[in-house]
Order: C-alpha cells, then sequence, then structure tokens
C-alpha cells in the first residue's frame, strides 16, 4: 500500500553519487537528457563539487522508504524574478504505481514553499512523450516548442516548454494532486 510517510524529497550528497552516476549514466536516462555521453566518475565529482554551494541549483534525492530512486532539481533559481528551471528522473523502475505522481507533487512544493519560486519551467525533447504527459498530468502549461533545438542521434529535434504558476498550483493542484497523493491513487 502507498502512503505519502514512505515518500522524501532529500538534500543530494556526495554519498549518493555513486547511484546518481549509475543513473544518470543509464541509456534510458542518458536517451533523453540534452547532454548523453558516458559520464566519467571524476567529471561526476566535479560536478558535484561545482553545485554544491551554487545558490542558483537545488538537487534532491528522491526516496521511497529509504531507498534512493529519482533525483529531482532545480536550476536557474532566479531569486529576483523568483523563476526556475525543473528537471528530474526516476533512476529505478520497480516502484509502485504514482511513484513519479509523488515525486513531482514534493518537488513543487520544495519550489513554491521552500524556494518560494513565482514560475517553475521545464523542458522536454519532442519524442519523449512521458514526460510531455507527466507535465500535463501535473497541471503545467505548454507555453511552446523550440523547434530542432538541440541534436540527437545525429538528427535536431524540438524542445517542448512547460510552466505552472505559483498561483495555479496554490489555487488548484495543491488540493487536488495533494490530495491524491495522499489518498493513495494517483497513478504516474
Amino acid at each position: 500500500m502507498r502512503s505519502a510517510d514512505n515518500y522524501r524529497l532529500r538534500p543530494l550528497t556526495e554519498q549518493d553519487l555513486p547511484m546518481v552516476l549509475q543513473w544518470r549514466n543509464s541509456d534510458r536516462i542518458r536517451s533523453n537528457m540534452y547532454t548523453d555521453h558516458i559520464i566519467a566518475p571524476e567529471e561526476h565529482l566535479a560536478w558535484f563539487r561545482r553545485i554544491k554551494d551554487d545558490i542558483s541549483k537545488r538537487y534532491d534525492v528522491f526516496e521511497h522508504r529509504n531507498r534512493q530512486v529519482g533525483l529531482s532539481y532545480l536550476t536557474e533559481l532566479d531569486r529576483t524574478s523568483a523563476t526556475c528551471l525543473w528537471g528530474f528522473y526516476l533512476g529505478e523502475n520497480d516502484l509502485p504505481p504514482g511513484s513519479g505522481t509523488v515525486m513531482g507533487y514534493l518537488a513543487l512544493n520544495v519550489a513554491f514553499d521552500k524556494e518560494r519560486i513565482r514560475k517553475v519551467s521545464g523542458e522536454v525533447l519532442g519524442f519523449n512523450q512521458a514526460s510531455r504527459r507527466f507535465f500535463q498530468r501535473l497541471g503545467f502549461t505548454e507555453e511552446g516548442c523550440r523547434r530542432q533545438h538541440v541534436i540527437k542521434n545525429g538528427e535536431f529535434v524540438d524542445v517542448h516548454l512547460f510552466s505552472m504558476l505559483s498561483d495555479k498550483w496554490n489555487t488548484i493542484h495543491r488540493s487536488r494532486v495533494g490530495a491524491l497523493v495522499l489518498q493513495g491513487s494517483v497513478v504516474a
């Protein structure tokens, strides 16, 4: 049985790096990221050292029953405009249905409540239909498309742009999505 108590987000630590590197280097994750080369452990550690004290970035490990299962991150945190870019992935496949939606709910609460963000944006590669549906399910608005914006496998692909404003989250989705999460009736 799924309970909201079985899930949490917590700050990324150096002890998490081996698992995050394994996820990031998996074909499933790499194929849906802007950069898709195999990341060496030294490169990964250098990345962590750059981001750990950078106030424009926040990386959180998503856990299910105290097991690392994914990563949620806010980048381009702009305190003046109260905006950020949200990215995420589930590194593990053997999770209860709806776990991704729980992660989304927790991540948006972090963005809007803890970080005091007004607008959360997201970007999805055009061929990643599952992520596009995920953003739509959470109530994001599709703002546009950057046509042929990045190259993947030798071809240019579109990038779809999504956003969620805090007033929409606060008035509609916090209660609706939160209630579904807490009742255990969400389907990812």
